[in-house]
């Protein structure tokens, strides 16, 4: 016997379900952009420059705004919170696909890479390729709430006319 839920929590379960197989598309396009964005100034000798990683966050904000405009034409059950949601589970996706190809490179490709990185930083935190990736997903993940924030208003008033 199947247990009662309320219609709310089916709606809410698909919702999500919903946004996901919108914005996969998009999660994986964001994804090989960072990675190619990082091989070009990797091969360009830029990787020591700290601050050209500010243009992530300039190549992924078409890429949200494109996933969130996906899921405010296709979505279901649009709302602003599930818009939201989308933007942010496409950085989280993207920035997922990054850090998994950081660790396999700066484990097996280029641990002479991995060599720079652990002495350039703080000695306090003892980086390995491991934490390099946990540290790019925690940095996916703060930008990905701020840019999905920060898009999603110019959809306002889309939510508003769907309501």
């Amino acid at each position: 016997m199947k247990p009662l839920t309320s219609s709310i929590e089916n709606q809410e379960q698909s919702g999500t379900k919903a946004v996901s197989k919108i914005i996969l598309p998009y999660a994986f396009i964001g994804g090989i952009i960072v990675i190619l964005y990082f091989l070009v100034m990797r091969f360009a000798g830029f990787y020591q420059s700290t601050g050209l990683r500010a243009i992530n966050y300039l190549l992924m904000a078409p890429v949200i705004y494109f996933a969130i405009k996906a899921y405010i034409t296709k979505g279901v059950n649009r709302s602003y919170l599930l818009g939201i949601y989308s933007g942010i589970l496409t950085y989280f996706i993207a920035y997922g696909l990054l850090s998994i190809f950081m660790l396999l490179y700066l484990s097996f490709a280029d641990p002479q890479m991995m060599t720079y990185i652990h002495d350039a930083s703080f000695p306090e935190l003892q980086l390995n390729p491991l934490s390099v990736a946990g540290l790019l997903m925690g940095e996916g993940m703060v930008a990905g709430v701020i840019t999905s924030y920060l898009l999603m208003q110019n959809f306002k008033d889309d939510i508003r006319k769907a309501a």
